[in-house]
Protein backbone atom coordinates (compact mmCIF):
# COMPACT_ATOMS: atom_id res chain seq x y z
CA UNK A 1 0.00 0.00 0.00
CA UNK A 2 0.99 3.58 -0.53
CA UNK A 3 0.93 5.56 2.24
CA UNK A 4 1.85 8.88 2.77
CA UNK A 5 2.28 10.34 6.39
CA UNK A 6 2.19 13.79 7.56
CA UNK A 7 3.78 15.30 10.61
CA UNK A 8 3.86 19.23 10.75
CA UNK A 9 5.28 21.06 13.76
CA UNK A 10 8.38 20.17 15.88
CA UNK A 11 10.48 17.27 16.21
CA UNK A 12 8.32 16.14 19.07
CA UNK A 13 5.70 16.04 16.03
CA UNK A 14 8.01 14.52 13.71
CA UNK A 15 9.84 11.91 15.36
CA UNK A 16 6.75 9.10 16.51
CA UNK A 17 5.35 9.90 12.75
CA UNK A 18 9.03 8.06 11.40
CA UNK A 19 8.91 5.61 14.23
CA UNK A 20 5.54 4.33 12.41
CA UNK A 21 6.84 4.96 8.95
CA UNK A 22 10.01 3.04 9.65
CA UNK A 23 7.36 -0.21 10.73
CA UNK A 24 4.87 0.00 7.96
CA UNK A 25 7.96 0.17 5.67
CA UNK A 26 9.66 -2.55 7.06
CA UNK A 27 6.06 -4.66 6.97
CA UNK A 28 6.00 -4.36 2.48
CA UNK A 29 4.50 -0.77 2.75
CA UNK A 30 5.67 2.24 0.19
CA UNK A 31 6.03 5.04 2.27
CA UNK A 32 6.59 8.35 2.14
CA UNK A 33 7.56 11.38 4.52
CA UNK A 34 6.12 15.03 4.36
CA UNK A 35 7.14 17.53 7.03
CA UNK A 36 9.01 20.66 7.35
CA UNK A 37 12.44 21.47 5.59
CA UNK A 38 13.52 21.60 8.68
CA UNK A 39 13.65 17.68 9.33
CA UNK A 40 15.05 16.89 5.75
CA UNK A 41 18.20 15.36 7.07
CA UNK A 42 16.57 13.85 9.89
CA UNK A 43 14.06 11.96 7.70
CA UNK A 44 16.49 10.80 4.76
CA UNK A 45 18.86 9.50 7.41
CA UNK A 46 16.75 6.99 8.58
CA UNK A 47 16.03 5.90 4.64
CA UNK A 48 12.37 7.43 4.28
CA UNK A 49 10.87 9.68 1.25
CA UNK A 50 11.34 12.73 1.87
CA UNK A 51 8.54 15.32 0.68
CA UNK A 52 9.21 18.96 1.80
CA UNK A 53 5.66 20.70 3.61
CA UNK A 54 5.35 24.26 4.54
CA UNK A 55 7.79 27.01 5.77
CA UNK A 56 10.94 26.08 7.92
CA UNK A 57 9.43 25.74 11.45
CA UNK A 58 12.67 27.00 13.79
CA UNK A 59 12.67 30.47 11.59
CA UNK A 60 8.40 30.50 11.70
CA UNK A 61 8.22 29.74 15.88
CA UNK A 62 11.26 32.62 15.97
CA UNK A 63 9.68 35.36 14.06
CA UNK A 64 6.22 34.98 15.75
CA UNK A 65 7.44 34.63 19.48
CA UNK A 66 9.07 37.92 18.64
CA UNK A 67 6.33 39.60 17.14
CA UNK A 68 3.34 38.48 18.72
CA UNK A 69 4.04 41.83 21.53
CA UNK A 70 4.47 44.16 18.93
CA UNK A 71 1.94 42.83 16.05
CA UNK A 72 -0.61 40.85 18.59
CA UNK A 73 -2.58 39.28 15.11
CA UNK A 74 0.89 38.03 13.61
CA UNK A 75 -0.60 34.36 14.50
CA UNK A 76 -3.23 34.77 12.81
CA UNK A 77 -1.23 35.96 9.58
CA UNK A 78 1.26 33.12 10.26
CA UNK A 79 -1.44 30.68 10.68
CA UNK A 80 -3.34 31.86 7.20
CA UNK A 81 0.35 31.44 5.12
CA UNK A 82 0.47 27.83 7.40
CA UNK A 83 -2.48 26.44 6.01
CA UNK A 84 -1.81 27.83 2.43
CA UNK A 85 1.39 26.38 1.57
CA UNK A 86 -0.43 23.04 3.96
CA UNK A 87 -2.42 22.53 0.89
CA UNK A 88 -0.38 23.71 -1.90
CA UNK A 89 2.81 21.33 -0.95
CA UNK A 90 0.02 18.35 0.11
CA UNK A 91 -1.59 18.20 -3.00
CA UNK A 92 2.03 17.43 -4.75
CA UNK A 93 3.21 15.39 -1.89
CA UNK A 94 0.40 13.16 -1.40
CA UNK A 95 -0.54 12.42 -5.44
CA UNK A 96 -0.74 8.70 -5.47
CA UNK A 97 -1.10 7.83 -1.98
CA UNK A 98 -4.07 5.31 -1.04
CA UNK A 99 -4.05 6.62 2.50
CA UNK A 100 -3.17 10.10 4.58
CA UNK A 101 -2.22 9.87 7.97
CA UNK A 102 -1.66 13.31 9.72
CA UNK A 103 -0.17 14.43 12.76
CA UNK A 104 0.84 17.19 14.76
CA UNK A 105 -0.51 20.60 13.26
CA UNK A 106 -1.09 19.35 10.03
CA UNK A 107 -4.49 21.34 9.26
CA UNK A 108 -4.37 19.99 5.26
CA UNK A 109 -4.70 16.21 6.03
CA UNK A 110 -8.28 15.84 6.03
CA UNK A 111 -9.21 18.07 3.23
CA UNK A 112 -6.21 16.29 0.84
CA UNK A 113 -7.39 12.79 1.60
CA UNK A 114 -11.10 13.77 0.76
CA UNK A 115 -9.81 15.36 -2.16
CA UNK A 116 -8.24 12.91 -3.20
CA UNK A 117 -11.12 10.26 -2.00
CA UNK A 118 -8.56 8.26 0.36
CA UNK A 119 -8.85 6.92 3.88
CA UNK A 120 -7.49 9.40 6.36
CA UNK A 121 -6.03 8.97 10.10
CA UNK A 122 -4.85 11.62 12.85
CA UNK A 123 -2.14 10.39 15.09
CA UNK A 124 -2.43 11.88 18.67
CA UNK A 125 -0.04 11.43 20.64
CA UNK A 126 -1.33 12.75 23.99
CA UNK A 127 -4.82 12.21 25.47
CA UNK A 128 -5.70 16.26 25.80
CA UNK A 129 -6.25 16.60 22.17
CA UNK A 130 -9.62 14.10 23.06
CA UNK A 131 -12.83 16.58 24.26
CA UNK A 132 -13.18 15.42 27.42
CA UNK A 133 -15.25 16.36 31.04
CA UNK A 134 -11.81 14.91 32.80
CA UNK A 135 -9.47 17.88 31.15
CA UNK A 136 -9.55 20.60 29.53
CA UNK A 137 -8.68 21.80 26.11
CA UNK A 138 -5.07 21.96 25.03
CA UNK A 139 -3.45 25.02 26.35
CA UNK A 140 -5.22 25.51 29.59
CA UNK A 141 -2.29 25.93 31.92
CA UNK A 142 -4.70 24.40 35.14
CA UNK A 143 -5.48 21.05 34.95
CA UNK A 144 -7.41 20.33 38.29
CA UNK A 145 -10.85 21.95 36.69
CA UNK A 146 -13.59 20.57 37.65
CA UNK A 147 -15.95 18.56 35.05
CA UNK A 148 -18.09 21.36 33.74
CA UNK A 149 -15.25 23.80 33.30
CA UNK A 150 -13.37 21.49 31.26
CA UNK A 151 -16.12 21.16 29.21
CA UNK A 152 -16.23 24.93 28.87
CA UNK A 153 -12.70 25.03 28.22
CA UNK A 154 -13.38 22.78 25.16
CA UNK A 155 -16.24 24.69 23.85
CA UNK A 156 -14.28 27.97 24.14
CA UNK A 157 -11.13 25.96 22.39
CA UNK A 158 -13.02 25.04 19.12
CA UNK A 159 -14.23 28.56 18.94
CA UNK A 160 -10.70 29.98 19.35
CA UNK A 161 -9.79 27.36 16.52
CA UNK A 162 -12.56 28.27 14.47
CA UNK A 163 -11.74 32.25 14.45
CA UNK A 164 -8.18 31.40 13.76
CA UNK A 165 -8.35 28.97 10.61
CA UNK A 166 -12.18 28.41 9.80
CA UNK A 167 -11.41 31.27 6.97
CA UNK A 168 -8.46 29.92 5.67
CA UNK A 169 -9.26 25.89 5.61
CA UNK A 170 -12.62 27.06 3.71
CA UNK A 171 -10.63 29.41 1.58
CA UNK A 172 -8.62 26.72 0.58
CA UNK A 173 -11.36 24.19 0.33
CA UNK A 174 -12.77 26.26 -1.66
CA UNK A 175 -10.20 25.68 -4.74
CA UNK A 176 -10.43 22.28 -4.41
CA UNK A 177 -14.71 22.36 -4.74
CA UNK A 178 -14.85 21.30 -1.29
CA UNK A 179 -17.55 22.32 1.00
CA UNK A 180 -17.07 24.36 3.45
CA UNK A 181 -16.15 22.64 7.08
CA UNK A 182 -18.21 24.37 10.12
CA UNK A 183 -16.44 23.27 12.81
CA UNK A 184 -12.19 23.01 12.89
CA UNK A 185 -11.61 20.91 15.79
CA UNK A 186 -13.69 17.81 14.11
CA UNK A 187 -12.00 18.58 10.87
CA UNK A 188 -8.69 18.53 11.50
CA UNK A 189 -8.15 16.23 14.74
CA UNK A 190 -11.53 13.96 14.41
CA UNK A 191 -11.49 13.29 10.69
CA UNK A 192 -11.54 9.21 10.72
CA UNK A 193 -9.62 7.13 13.32
CA UNK A 194 -7.38 8.63 15.70
CA UNK A 195 -4.30 6.89 16.97
CA UNK A 196 -3.82 7.75 20.11
CA UNK A 197 0.21 6.71 19.98
CA UNK A 198 -0.01 7.02 24.37
CA UNK A 199 0.99 4.28 26.84
CA UNK A 200 -2.20 2.60 28.33
CA UNK A 201 -0.84 2.84 31.42
CA UNK A 202 0.66 6.00 31.73
CA UNK A 203 -1.74 8.07 29.89
CA UNK A 204 -5.04 6.04 28.49
CA UNK A 205 -7.73 7.48 26.69
CA UNK A 206 -10.41 9.10 28.65
CA UNK A 207 -13.34 6.77 29.27
CA UNK A 208 -15.86 9.32 28.25
CA UNK A 209 -14.15 9.60 24.64
CA UNK A 210 -16.19 9.07 21.73
CA UNK A 211 -15.66 5.79 19.24
CA UNK A 212 -13.04 6.42 16.07
CA UNK A 213 -10.05 6.16 18.84
CA UNK A 214 -6.99 3.06 18.28
CA UNK A 215 -4.67 3.40 21.31
CA UNK A 216 -1.24 2.11 20.04
CA UNK A 217 1.23 2.58 22.56
CA UNK A 218 4.40 4.76 21.83
CA UNK A 219 6.06 4.69 18.19
CA UNK A 220 9.88 4.39 18.79
CA UNK A 221 12.75 3.68 16.32
CA UNK A 222 16.03 2.89 16.89
CA UNK A 223 17.88 5.92 15.55
CA UNK A 224 21.34 5.49 14.55
CA UNK A 225 22.58 7.80 15.57
CA UNK A 226 21.79 6.38 19.53
CA UNK A 227 24.17 3.43 18.70
CA UNK A 228 27.16 5.98 18.86
CA UNK A 229 28.66 6.53 22.12
CA UNK A 230 28.65 10.16 23.36
CA UNK A 231 31.00 12.84 22.71
CA UNK A 232 34.44 11.80 24.57
CA UNK A 233 34.66 15.66 25.54
CA UNK A 234 31.33 15.66 26.85
CA UNK A 235 31.67 12.14 28.41
CA UNK A 236 34.84 13.11 30.38
CA UNK A 237 32.55 16.23 32.04
CA UNK A 238 30.09 13.85 33.69
CA UNK A 239 32.44 11.51 34.49
CA UNK A 240 34.75 14.58 36.50
CA UNK A 241 32.05 15.22 39.49
CA UNK A 242 28.86 14.44 40.62
CA UNK A 243 26.17 13.36 38.24
CA UNK A 244 25.04 16.73 36.65
CA UNK A 245 21.23 18.13 36.25
CA UNK A 246 20.47 18.26 32.12
CA UNK A 247 18.06 21.73 31.97
CA UNK A 248 16.33 21.51 28.07
CA UNK A 249 13.19 23.18 26.46
CA UNK A 250 13.65 21.28 23.01
CA UNK A 251 12.24 23.22 20.21
CA UNK A 252 10.79 25.90 21.94
CA UNK A 253 11.91 29.27 21.80
CA UNK A 254 12.31 32.11 24.28
CA UNK A 255 11.79 35.70 23.84
CA UNK A 256 14.68 36.62 25.55
CA UNK A 257 17.50 34.06 25.75
CA UNK A 258 20.24 36.04 28.20
CA UNK A 259 17.33 36.57 30.63
CA UNK A 260 16.30 32.75 30.64
CA UNK A 261 19.90 31.68 30.19
CA UNK A 262 20.81 33.69 33.44
CA UNK A 263 17.36 32.33 35.51
CA UNK A 264 18.74 28.61 34.44
CA UNK A 265 22.14 29.48 35.75
CA UNK A 266 21.29 31.25 39.28
CA UNK A 267 18.86 28.06 40.48
CA UNK A 268 21.65 25.81 38.96
CA UNK A 269 24.29 28.00 41.13
CA UNK A 270 21.75 28.39 44.75
CA UNK A 271 21.13 24.14 44.20
CA UNK A 272 24.93 23.39 44.24
CA UNK A 273 25.00 21.57 41.19
CA UNK A 274 26.67 20.57 38.14
CA UNK A 275 24.54 20.90 34.47
CA UNK A 276 24.40 20.45 31.53
CA UNK A 277 22.20 23.22 28.92
CA UNK A 278 20.71 22.05 26.00
CA UNK A 279 21.21 24.89 23.66
CA UNK A 280 18.41 24.27 21.45
CA UNK A 281 15.70 26.38 20.05
CA UNK A 282 15.73 28.89 23.12
CA UNK A 283 19.20 29.87 22.37
CA UNK A 284 20.65 28.92 26.19
CA UNK A 285 24.36 29.34 27.26
CA UNK A 286 25.47 32.37 25.46
CA UNK A 287 28.01 34.41 27.44
CA UNK A 288 30.26 33.32 30.11
CA UNK A 289 29.50 30.39 32.07
CA UNK A 290 30.92 28.42 35.15
CA UNK A 291 33.17 25.77 35.41
CA UNK A 292 29.87 23.17 36.74
CA UNK A 293 28.24 24.27 33.54
CA UNK A 294 28.68 22.48 30.54
CA UNK A 295 26.39 24.02 27.23
CA UNK A 296 25.42 21.09 24.12
CA UNK A 297 24.19 20.93 20.99
CA UNK A 298 21.80 17.78 20.07
CA UNK A 299 22.48 14.95 21.58
CA UNK A 300 21.10 11.18 22.08
CA UNK A 301 18.41 11.43 25.10
CA UNK A 302 18.85 7.65 25.34
CA UNK A 303 22.53 7.52 26.46
CA UNK A 304 22.37 10.97 28.06
CA UNK A 305 19.55 11.11 30.76
CA UNK A 306 20.50 7.69 32.46
CA UNK A 307 23.97 9.53 33.22
CA UNK A 308 22.10 12.33 34.83
CA UNK A 309 21.61 12.87 38.51
CA UNK A 310 18.02 14.90 37.26
CA UNK A 311 16.39 16.01 33.87
CA UNK A 312 14.83 19.07 33.37
CA UNK A 313 13.20 18.83 30.21
CA UNK A 314 10.08 20.60 28.20
CA UNK A 315 8.15 17.71 27.20
CA UNK A 316 8.95 16.85 23.50
CA UNK A 317 10.32 13.91 22.04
Amino acid sequence: MRIALSALGTRGDVQPMLALGLALRDRGHHVRMCAPPDFEDLVIDVGLPFFPVGQDVHQMITETCRDVVRKPLAPLRVMDEIIRFQFDDMRKACEGAEILVGGGVQAAGASIAEWLGIPYLYAGYCPVVLRSRQHPAPLVPKQDLPGWANQLSWWASERFFNVVMKRALNRERARLDLAPIRNVYENVFRSGTMLLATDPILSPPPNDAREGVLPTGYWFYEDPAELEPLDAELSAFIADGPAPVYVGFGSMPAEDPERLTRQVVDAILASGQRALLHRGWAGLGDGQLPDAIRVIGSVSHAKLFPRMAAVVHHGGA
